[in-house]
């Protein structure tokens, strides 16, 4: 389930409670890719919550490390509703690789590298890419 959005000037004029907020899953035992999604909160001024499981509760995206095929059992994990919800990544993805057709027929659509991740779950979430001209002056010195 993808939660509905605030636009940035939104989320920087009501910074507080209102900020869009995202609840990221990280199924992956490296600390790197925890890192990695946190920086699409100061990237991109949002709110991040990362869990290490699914719980019965919605998230708006799964990331899956790949780490040598073991993500496919992971992936298996997944409830299939919310597949479509997963991205998969590796160190340096190369579309088409040998494992990616073992995602694809799991229904997995969404690939990147790590170093990616943070720009690629912006665009799959819909958060604008920068702070429009108009908003700069609003945008907190820090996100945290």
């Amino acid at each position: 389930m993808i939660l509905d959005k605030y636009s940035l000037c939104d989320c920087i004029t009501n910074f507080g409670d209102r900020m869009a907020k995202f609840r990221i899953a990280v199924l992956d035992d490296q600390r790197l890719d925890d890192a990695n999604v946190r920086i699409l909160a100061k990237k991109y001024y949002v709110e991040v919550e990362i869990i290490s499981a699914l719980d019965d509760k919605p998230v708006d995206a799964i990331v899956i490390g790949n780490n040598l095929g073991k993500g496919v059992r992971l992936t298996m994990t997944v409830p299939k509703n919310l597949r479509d919800q997963v991205v998969v990544m590796w160190n340096d993805f190369i579309p088409g690789n040998h494992q990616e057709a073992s995602y694809t027929k799991l229904g997995i659509k969404h690939f990147t590298s790590r170093k990616e991740v943070p720009d690629y779950l912006a665009m799959m979430l819909n958060i604008p890419p920068e702070i429009p001209e108009s908003c700069e002056h609003l945008a907190p010195p820090t996100c945290s």
